[in-house]
């Protein structure tokens, strides 16, 4: 049976396409039921093949419109159409297949409807009536019509009735979208409307005092929105919108973030409306949607202002949502993709996930709660979630270390009752690459210089395995274009992003990743810096391809110039001159240097430390490996090259400074010595000259440092001239080495020895200097203090070793009083002679007479000295009248 409808009403005539595809016979009835009631009894319609069309006679076409009349299956209203079935049926043996279509039925049609003002063909009329020029004072617009068959309709107007109206300025719409869908976003129009033909001047305050509501209508084929509120209420907001009249869908108003609103304002003639609201997610797919935004008076509606949504290929209301890509962000930062699926056993990274709609990858995405997303590895589920941040969900991942390969698969579940839509595949089985790119080797060095091209080419060569990167970035920064702030420095957000080609077999073990600059317009003496952001397609990292601080290559834009040695003024050693060199101490050395390209163009500098002679005092320097030296007797500790006043990539001038010292065992001649340097670009153009100004000499010869040398006894300093000592004092003896031909303090450590008579003390020089406690022996007489070196470095020269630098007189013996001459021993003291008494004593000391002191005590009589004490003291003595040593 093949169904179709014809309208109640009946038809002109009747005929449709009948074929047979496949089978032979001689007889094909065909009858016609309604309800499941024959109205038209079989008929063979076999002859009728040959034309290929079957029509019904006039008999059977009264039969059938009789069959029609007074029943509805279908149709709109004022049109009622009747489910009709055509029923073939053939001989008994009869095996065929037949195809019938292309019914024509002619038929005249009456329908009759009355639009209420917000009715969508009235808001669309209204609508086109704004926009359309007036001639004449008539404004005419065009009723499009779309038929789903061949046919014609006549349209008649009955009753149109008209209201002076406002005039639409405009509306517009935040954000301007084709298609509207249930997402994050929030759909705000501004509508604008101009009240001057109306004659007020307070057109928005007016509204509030007369009863004006705004209406507000989304309509679509599948269903419609309207709310209309009291101007008079205006401005609502969320949950203060439910008071306004609705009907329909109901908008969203209200969310936990942020709520919608409806507010009305303006200025003279003039009035704006301005909206704002979400889609539901209970919408259905629409073709096409309508927004209008009209003011109604109480005498009726205004012009709306309207925009219409599902031009073209567009949907005008999109709900059902899909997966619209996804990816892994790897440990190191770069995504693991679906298209190339590879990641980098055990690495722990995080699964994103992009939730859209069907067909629109810059819409809003789905709101939270309205999809379920869930990911599975191998099978097993490590995460789901409806909450959604801009349809966005993610959930950490650890690759498997120990299988082959893994399967990662992403459902997407609609919660209400959409449809899913997929864009891209939701299941991807990722092979396992362990292995980083491998940088093998780079077309441009650290830095370099080149002519002002219009193109500069720059190239890598990488391998890898299994398969090379397949894309890869590089960042330039250019002086003349991305110094945006004029500081000289690559400062974060100057440099930009540029794609390097890539080779087209990325099976092979090596590839040439490269990228071009072009550099017509650069400025003399202009200069870019590059590095490189690549990695496979399992997030392993090329390394060694610099950063923002560190660039890979610095490049300057010059002509090639020679390099050049600068004048003995400007060269230096770190020592006063005349310039002494001593082993053990660290000394630098400065060389003036210059290049036009600057001083990262210098391959070599050879500095000859006596060019006079083939003695192999030769340090070189590389941009490569820094200094070296071959002497046996010569280290360079550190060797670096400075710009003046700073070092920046392409200073003009500068200097190579060299930390260096000779080591013991040096040559001990102190024969003069001069210096020269030879300096070589990367271009092969090379300068030499020789440094008159800093010649110089070696000595090894060292001395101890006597303004330096300090004695003390008991923390009292000892002066120089010869002191009296007693034997078992100590002596703390401090001082220093210094360069017998410069002065300059000797810091190596050096093993001393410090010897009075028979005692010794040995200690070690600490940052130059030693400090050593040394006994006073038990020998009476004359000592000198000596200090010498033990075990002095090879080549060592000691100067004044056996020299006294000190001498000292030991008195072994104390003294002893021979007589007291004055008051006479025994003779009575008068009282009265107290305050005056004058006490002589006679002393014998055999070195010399220190410090004397009389005790006294005054005791009563006659006990001895056990006796009460009156009165003692202890009282300075002088010497007098006598020699300071000897037997008086």
């Amino acid at each position: 049976a093949v169904p179709f409808l014809l309208p109640a009403d009946g038809v002109d005539a009747f005929a449709m396409v009948v074929d047979v595809l496949s089978g032979s016979t001689n007889r094909l009835d065909m009858a016609l039921r309604v309800g499941g009631a024959t109205v038209v009894p079989a008929i063979d319609v076999y002859p009728s093949l040959v034309n290929g069309e079957v029509r019904l006679s006039a008999t059977d076409l009264n039969s059938l419109n009789s069959g029609l009349n007074g029943k509805r299956d279908a149709g709109p209203s004022g049109l009622d159409f009747v489910e009709v079935e055509a029923v073939f049926s053939g001989p008994g043996n009869a095996n065929i297949g037949l195809v019938a279509g292309g019914i024509f039925a002619p038929y005249d049609g009456v329908m009759s409807t009355s639009l209420v003002p917000g009715h969508p063909l009235v808001v669309a009329l209204n609508g086109a009536l704004g926009e359309a020029l007036p001639s004449n004072g008539v404004r005419t617009v065009a009723l499009p019509v779309a038929l789903s068959a061949p046919g014609a309709v006549e349209f008649t107007v009955d009753d149109l009735r008209t209201t002076s109206s406002v005039e639409v300025v405009g509306l517009s719409m935040t954000p301007d979208v084709d298609t509207m869908v249930p997402g994050t976003d929030w759909y705000r129009f501004n509508a604008t409307f101009d009240a001057t033909r109306l004659g007020t001047t307070t057109f928005a305050n007016d509204m509030r005092t007369q009863g004006w509501d705004v209406r507000l209508v989304l309509h679509a084929p599948g269903g419609a929105a309207e709310i209309t509120c009291s101007v008079a209420s205006l401005p609502l907001a969320g949950d203060e919108l439910n008071g306004c009249s609705k009907s329909g869908e109901a908008l969203v108003w209200s969310s936990t973030e942020a709520d919608g609103h409806v507010a009305i304002g303006g200025t003279g003639p003039m009035a704006w409306v301005d909206a704002a609201f979400q889609i539901p997610v209970s919408w259905s797919d629409e073709p096409s949607a309508v927004f209008s935004i009209s003011l109604v008076s109480p005498a009726g509606p205004m012009l709306p202002a309207s925009r219409t949504f599902g031009a073209g290929a567009s949907m005008g209301i999109e709900p059902d949502v899909g997966l619209e890509d996804w990816w892994i962000e790897t440990s190191s930062g770069f995504r693991a993709h679906p298209s190339e699926p590879w990641i980098a056993p055990g690495d722990v990274g995080t699964i994103h996930i992009q939730v859209g709609f069907e067909d629109l990858p810059d819409a809003a995405r789905p709101r939270s709660g309205d999809v379920l997303v869930r990911a599975r590895l191998n099978g097993v589920d490590i995460g789901s979630t409806s909450s959604l941040d801009d349809g966005h969900a993610s959930f950490p991942f650890t690759a498997p270390s120990f299988v082959p390969e893994v399967e990662v698969r992403i459902d997407i579940e609609p919660l209400r009752g959409q449809d899913r839509v997929d864009a891209v595949d939701s299941s991807k089985t990722f092979g396992l690459d362990g292995v980083a790119p491998l940088l093998l080797s780079s077309s441009t060095g650290a830095t370099a210089h080149l002519e002002a091209d219009d193109a500069h080419e720059h190239s890598l060569l990488i391998g890898d395995r299994p398969r090379l990167p397949s894309s890869g970035e590089v960042h330039l920064w250019r002086s003349w274009v991305d110094d945006l702030n004029g500081d000289g420095i690559i400062d974060a957000g100057e440099p930009n992003l540029q794609s390097v080609l890539v080779p087209e077999n990325l099976t092979d073990l090596q590839g040439t990743y490269a990228f071009s600059l072009d550099a017509s317009r650069a400025p003399l003496g202009g200069w870019y810096a590059f590095w490189y952001s690549i990695a496979d397609q399992a997030g392993n990292v090329l390394l060694d391809a610099g950063n923002r601080s560190v660039p890979m290559s610095i490049v300057q834009v010059r002509s090639d110039a020679a390099p050049s040695v600068g004048d003995d003024a400007s060269a230096s050693w770190s020592v006063p001159s005349p310039a002494w060199l001593h082993p053990s101490e660290v000394v630098t050395l400065s060389v003036p240097l210059g290049d036009g390209n600057g001083l990262q163009d210098l391959a070599v500098v050879t500095v000859d430390l006596d060019l006079e002679r083939n003695d192999g005092l030769v340090i070189e320097w590389t941009d490569e490996d820094g200094c070296t030296e071959a002497h046996p007797f010569l280290t360079v500790l550190d060797c670096r090259m400075e710009g003046s006043p700073a070092l920046t990539p392409f200073s003009d001038d500068g200097f190579l400074r060299i930390d260096m010292r000779l080591d013991w065992g040096f040559d001990p001649s102190t024969t003069a010595r001069t210096p020269s340097v030879t300096v070589e670009d990367r271009g092969g153009q090379f300068s030499s000259d020789r440094l008159d100004g800093l010649r110089w000499r070696a000595s090894s010869e060292l001395m101890l440092d006597a303004a330096s040398l300090v004695v003390q006894l008991d923390g009292t300093v000892l002066g120089e001239s010869q002191a009296q000592l007693r034997p078992g004092a100590e002596l703390q003896v401090s001082s220093s080495f210094a360069w017998a031909r410069s002065g300059r303090t000797v810091l190596h450590p050096l093993h001393v020895e410090a010897s009075l008579g028979s005692e010794l003390q040995n200690g070690t020089t600490v940052n130059g200097s030693f400090d050593l406690e040394l006994g006073v022996p038990d020998e009476a007489g004359s000592q000198g203090l000596l200090v010498r070196i033990v075990d002095a470095p090879d080549g060592a020269v000691h100067r004044g070793a056996d020299d006294v630098v000190r001498r000292f007189m030991v008195d072994t013996e104390p003294p002893r009083v021979n007589a007291l001459t004055a008051p006479a021993l025994g003779a009575p003291l008068p009282e009265s002679d107290w305050d005056a008494l004058t006490v002589d004593v006679r002393v014998n000391e055999d070195i010399g007479l220190g410090e004397v002191h009389l005790g006294w005590r005054v005791m009563v009589s006659g006990f001895g000295l056990a006796g009460e004490v009156l009165g003692e003291g202890l009282e300075p003595m002088t010497l007098r009248g006598a020699r300071s040593s000897g037997e008086d």
